[in-house]
């Protein structure tokens, strides 16, 4: 099972440190769906898809476990 604080420590980890990150389970407790807030100046003039693509590589882990990331 996925946390959200889990989530939430390994994106701060991989993004610089004055990003702001808020991750909030939305599947009830059981850690499958999650909501994501995220700005970085990383992001800044990336593409959309870029962005995703960026933190589904920082969650490689945990992705085959969560069945719905919103972002």
């Amino acid at each position: 099972m996925v946390l959200a604080e889990e989530l939430e420590a390994k994106l701060k980890n991989n993004l610089a440190a004055e990003a702001v990150v808020r991750v909030v389970d939305k599947s009830g407790g059981c850690g499958s769906s999650f909501d994501l807030f995220i700005v970085s100046d990383e992001f800044d003039k990336v593409p959309l898809l870029k962005r995703h693509r960026k933190i589904h590589d920082m969650l490689e882990d945990e992705m085959p476990s969560i069945h719905a990331l919103t972002m």
